[in-house]
């Protein structure tokens, strides 16, 4: 007989749909997890959960330490009067938030860790606060010392990608037509530490190339305007298409040439992935992956990946002249990881476990 969904809490940070997001929904859709979801921002992301029956509360809450503070005592009272046995912070702001309530709640938090933020001033500590911390790769759980951890990667779909002519339907409908040129994807939030800079710059240097931008921003930000603006005059604004959010983006990758996924450091971010999503996505449809060193998702593609230097255009343009010949390698990539990575059941479950584990009185051996 399986075991009761964990019921939990979860506080989640932001209202768009981003890896972490995407990573907390695909797990919460599964059965295995009992959730109401306290967001301090709205947005898709929100609405998303609504579609999934999920209980969502919406508190709007800033960047600042007030802001932090404000929020972390709104929670608490949330938690004093729902009781959860647990509570899950998805990301180190949801951390922090948690991090004030769930003490004075008396209800233990486990922390979901997606990336490097702030690992070295706030990691550590949030992890002493915490029962237990999930990660998406060992790497991104190596700052975390004295506390019980477990891997959690972004889960394969459950299906097998659409063939590259379904794929190319489905972006055609978007508005992408993707006959002619090989064009190269990123998708993603649309922020500086992303490298779309550095694949316009070398789509620049190679005409037969076109590149297509999938993802948002946040509603303050002004990154695709900078990229538009680089675009043109870099004389390529007709071969870089912004296409924006669209839901199932990661589904429909076999229709691209080749995905890149260029994270460098920026305005004091460290630019380091913690996984790499989108990179999965990419090779469980067949399609080969040009990546900087460090993206965990890289090491699963073997020959399909085409590893390259931060901020390095020209390697990027070097780079793509090689992903044709790494296609072959890319399809045994996707046979091999239809069978090997663990899908949402199998992700789920494992976060259901740690989530039954830390409602009990015991704390977790690390």
């Amino acid at each position: 007989m399986s075991a009761a969904p964990a019921p939990v809490q979860v506080v989640a940070p932001f209202g768009d749909l981003g890896g972490s997001e995407r990573w907390l929904l695909a797990l919460l859709g599964t059965g295995h997890i009992d959730a109401e979801v306290a967001l301090l921002a709205g947005g898709p992301f929100g609405d998303a959960l609504h579609a999934a029956g999920i209980p969502v509360t919406v508190r709007d809450t800033g960047r600042r330490p007030l802001d932090v503070a404000g929020a972390g005592l709104w929670l608490a009272r949330l938690l004093r009067s729902r009781r959860p046995p647990v509570v899950l912070a998805n990301g180190i702001k949801a951390a922090l938030v948690t991090a004030v309530a769930a003490p004075w709640a008396r209800v233990p938090m486990v922390w979901a860790k997606h990336d490097h933020s702030f690992d070295r001033t706030l990691s550590a500590p949030l992890g002493r606060v915490a029962r237990a911390v999930v990660g998406t790769s060992e790497e991104v759980l190596a700052p975390i010392r004295g506390t019980a951890k477990l891997v959690v990667p972004p889960p394969r779909a459950a299906r097998a990608p659409p063939a590259p002519d379904a794929a190319a339907a489905f972006w055609s409908a978007h508005g992408l037509s993707l006959d002619g040129s090989p064009t190269l994807a990123m998708v993603g939030r649309v922020e500086p530490t992303k490298g779309i800079d550095d694949a316009i710059a070398a789509i620049a240097r190679r005409p037969a190339w076109r590149l297509a931008v999938i993802g948002g921003e946040r509603p303050s930000g002004t990154e695709t305007a900078r990229l538009r603006a680089l675009a043109g005059r870099l004389g390529v604004a007709g071969r870089v298409c912004f296409v924006g959010p669209v839901e199932g983006a990661g589904d429909h990758l076999a229709a691209f040439g080749g995905l890149a996924a260029l994270t460098k450091p920026a305005a004091h971010v460290s630019g380091k992935e913690g996984f790499g999503m989108s990179v999965l996505e990419a090779l469980l449809s067949g399609v080969p992956v040009l990546g900087v060193d460090g993206i965990p998702a890289l090491r699963l593609g073997g020959r399909a990946v085409a590893v390259v230097p931060p901020a390095d255009p020209d390697a990027v343009a070097a780079a793509l002249d090689t992903l044709a010949a790494r296609r072959p390698a890319a399809a045994v990539a996707a046979c091999r990881l239809a069978t090997e990575h663990p899908d949402a059941e199998e992700c789920a479950a494992r976060l259901a476990a740690v989530l039954r584990s830390c409602s009990r009185r015991e704390r977790p051996r690390p």
